[in-house]
């Protein structure tokens, strides 16, 4: 049976002791660039927007153990993390800070087993500098390590269990019932428990070199079976969301279409290509091109020396989730795909460290030059990302609610579609503002007789706030107003959140 690439002891041959702190120094600098620009994001405390404050309602209007319940809202989340959230939102004084803290950290950790990752992995120190660079300064990574969701868990989940893999490895000490017990409690934290609990199953076995060998590791994959199927049966078996939730994502191309509709099917390989190789990378249009060079070559290389663990350890979770995603299982979209970030990185690491051997059979001006248009385009790509908006900020609901408290006039009245405003409830129920004549309709205010109906009954001016929309929808709803009679006397805007200070025209259609 063919065995994996042996992994290099880095205690005996570090690469910074042959090429100076030069490179040392630079990627320590790249990585705290990374925690700050994360530790940023994090005091800026931007405002829950619309998917965040659907699951922060649970958390304000729930008990600890009503977590065990399926949630309101059309919410779902590992059970683990949503104990782990409410327990930080009931002991900590302030909510949003306290909701962020656990995602800020395991965004903190995975960068740490990240960087130890590369020193397993690879020797070149340019190819570990440029690893660093698209890991830190990764403007969706540093974006969902304050997202109150539990994306950031599924990237700490793989990167912890694959770093305690190799690490075994290197040690030739592979504690099997640590892998055991982590893997268990990795199934009720992240949804990708078993993508990744898979990928790392088949590497060990593909490392196994007899029969004999796989004896140790038969118990830890048993257990991990049985915590799943438990799991499974407690949790997942007729979710009540699961047919929303399927619905939801054929429309988003979460799930690949039909072969009989060519353009779906077209779009949905365009919108995947984009996904890997521009958003998740913090690249930009023309960058992303030379991203999935990278990647192709890397991926090529593995297959090409035969190195089938790597192969599997890197490849199979996107396989497999592609397969997920085909049968309808699991959706493949950004951030519940998030978790493959750091191993698209290492597959092209792998391929530029392939093409710089290659090169150094030529001219050394040749691969000097390669190097260094490769770290030119990897950083226009990233500072184009970031200068496009940071820190991140979707919606303002508090800066638009403080404009309209001051200008709110005796005897007006606020009003806001109850489905659409889930921050504006969540802020309403944490104390931000009170007193204010905040109506939570549950009819949709631009759609439909019934909303129009409720708020041609306030006499003279009212104010409508809407919580978080494109300026597409906020065109179309001004337009719905005015052909509705609705005068527009005032319009504000925060981020994506506006508020309309408007009057009715006429009283009869």
């Amino acid at each position: 049976m063919t065995t994996t690439q042996t992994l290099p002891d880095k205690t005996q041959n570090n690469p910074y002791q042959q090429s100076g702190k030069l490179y040392f120094g630079a990627t320590l600098g790249v990585f705290m660039l990374g925690a700050g620009l994360a530790i940023w994001q994090f005091i800026f405390n931007r405002d829950l927007w619309y998917d965040e404050a659907l699951l922060a309602n649970n958390f304000v209007n729930r008990t600890f153990w009503g977590m065990f319940l399926p949630l309101d809202e059309k919410q779902a989340a590992p059970i683990l993390f949503l104990l782990i959230e409410k327990g930080l939102f009931d002991l900590l004084p302030h909510k949003e800070y306290a909701l962020r803290i656990m995602p800020l950290t395991l965004y903190m950790c995975s960068a740490v087993l990240f960087y130890k990752m590369l020193h397993l992995i690879f020797k070149d120190p340019k190819i570990i500098l440029f690893g660093a660079l698209l890991f830190s300064i990764n403007y969706f990574l540093i974006y969902y390590s304050s997202e109150v969701k539990q994306y950031m868990g599924d990237v700490f989940s793989i990167l912890f269990m694959y770093y305690l893999v190799l690490k075994g490895e290197v040690k030739e000490n592979q504690n099997v019932w640590v892998l055991g017990i982590i893997g268990s409690v990795m199934i009720f934290f992240s949804n990708v428990a078993p993508i990744i609990l898979a990928s790392t199953g088949l590497y060990l076995m593909l490392k196994a070199k007899r029969l004999e060998d796989l004896k140790p590791y038969l118990p830890m994959f048993l257990t991990w079976a049985l915590v799943f199927v438990v799991y499974y049966l407690l949790f997942i078996k007729d979710h009540p969301l699961k047919a929303y939730m399927q619905d939801f994502w054929k429309v988003k191309y979460g799930f690949l279409p039909d072969f009989d509709n060519p353009q779906r099917l077209l779009m949905y390989f365009k919108l995947k290509f984009v996904m890997m190789f521009r958003l998740m990378l913090s690249m930009w249009t023309v960058e992303k091109y030379l991203m999935f060079f990278l990647f192709a070559c890397g991926m090529g290389s593995l297959l090409y020396f035969k190195r089938y663990g790597w192969t599997i350890l890197l490849l199979f979770p996107l396989v497999s989730h592609f397969f997920l995603s085909v049968f309808e299982v699991y959706p493949l979209e950004l951030r519940l795909f998030l978790y493959y970030t750091p191993l698209l990185i290492f597959v092209t690491c792998f391929g530029l460290d392939e093409i710089i051997k290659h090169l150094r059979r030529k001219p050394a001006k040749l691969a000097y030059a390669f190097i260094g248009l490769v770290f030119l385009v990897s950083l226009s790509g990233i500072i184009r990302t970031f200068a496009g908006s940071f820190p991140v900020q979707s919606v303002n609901v508090r800066g638009l609610m403080a404009f309209v408290a001051e200008e709110l006039k005796e005897g007006q009245v606020i009003f806001s579609y109850d489905k659409e405003a889930p921050s504006m409830r969540y802020y309403s129920s944490m104390g931000y503002w009170e007193d204010l004549p905040l109506v939570f309709t549950d009819y949709e205010i631009m759609e439909g007789n019934k909303g129009l109906e409720l708020i041609r009954e306030v006499p003279g001016s009212l104010w409508l706030v809407f919580e978080h929309h494109t300026s597409e929808l906020h065109y179309h709803w001004e337009r719905t107003m005015i052909s509705n009679g609705i005068t527009i006397l005032r319009k504000q805007c925060f981020s994506d959140s506006c508020g309309y200070e408007v009057e009715i025209s006429f009283i009869d259609k």
